[in-house]
């Protein structure tokens, strides 16, 4: 006797294998490790860099971050010339700290992201260069024919600093064409004493912004301050005019024309300090104290 298959038995069947297939391609969907990060920033610190990143687009189940680093000058073929951290995220901001490094020298950093199922794609190479922070400019101050500069180290720093440079330029002038600064390399050096400078032979009522570095004991120049601006002005030539001197600013330059000048200053005196007028060019200056 010949048995008729009716179609509608194959329909469950059919529909049990479609169902199977699809948990097993969702199974091997969520085991693949992870696509790569991509890294935001490279912040240089002292003998270290900063790295932020970004995580995979749509990924979840990340457990953890390795990162990687190698200087650029070095063959990155060769996996064992990188220097890997395992784990160097775990919870909290997608950020590390890579320590140990030497200023002045550009290396390459990488991240990668970890599922349960292994280490994913390493991002795509940036680059940073470990360098001294910038200073603090605590004071800029327009003097006659001056700008009176003073500043705080950079903080948390372990590297020694040798030296401070300072740079200026007028306001008005294009500040990204590095020709058009005025360099004072060493204006302080690790035996001068308080952390300032004065900027002399600038031309009065005219603004100028000021940036200030620090140099490592080996040379390596550190990143420049945020800028600051001074306009230098003639001091008071009268005793109602008169230039305000105190504890705060104890140091103050000017300069004395041949043509009968006369600069007034008022003191305020309200501890024992040492207080300073600094007279530029060739001629004798006399001082006259008119009140006590």
């Amino acid at each position: 006797m010949t048995r008729i298959l009716r179609p509608t038995r194959l329909l469950p069947a059919a529909a049990a294998a479609l169902l199977c297939l699809a948990l097993a391609l969702d199974f091997v969907r969520a085991q693949a490790t992870p696509a790569a990060p991509t890294i935001d920033s490279v912040t240089p610190g002292d003998t270290s860099l900063t790295i932020a990143w970004t995580a995979p687009s749509g990924e979840t189940g990340i457990i953890a971050y390795d990162v990687r680093h190698i200087k650029t000058e070095e063959d990155e073929a060769i996996d064992a010339n990188w220097t890997v951290v395992d784990d160097a995220w775990t919870t909290g901001d997608l950020t590390y700290t890579i320590t140990g490094l030497t200023n002045g020298v550009q290396y390459d950093v990488e991240a990668r992201a970890v599922n349960s199922t292994g280490d994913g794609t390493w991002s795509s190479t940036e680059v940073g260069t470990p360098a001294l922070p910038a200073p603090s400019l605590d004071t800029v101050r327009g003097d006659d024919r001056a700008i009176y500069v003073a500043w705080s180290a950079p903080a948390g720093i372990t590297t020694g600093v040798k030296a401070y440079d300072v740079r200026y330029i007028e306001t008005s002038a294009d500040e990204t064409v590095d020709a058009n600064w005025t360099l004072e390399e060493d204006a302080w050096k690790v035996d001068d004493g308080n952390l300032a400078f004065a900027i002399t032979g600038l031309t009065n009522d005219t603004e100028y912004d000021v940036q200030a570095r620090a140099v490592d004991e080996n040379d390596v120049d550190g990143a420049w301050s945020p800028t600051t601006s001074a306009t230098p002005e003639d001091h008071g030539n009268t005793r109602t005019d008169a230039t305000s001197v105190s504890a705060t600013n104890a140091r103050v330059w000017g300069v004395i024309d041949p043509s009968d000048d006369e600069d007034y200053f008022t003191f305020t005196v309200t501890d024992e300090a040492d207080y300073w007028v600094y007279t530029l060019g060739d001629l004798d200056t006399v001082g006259e104290l008119q009140d006590s």
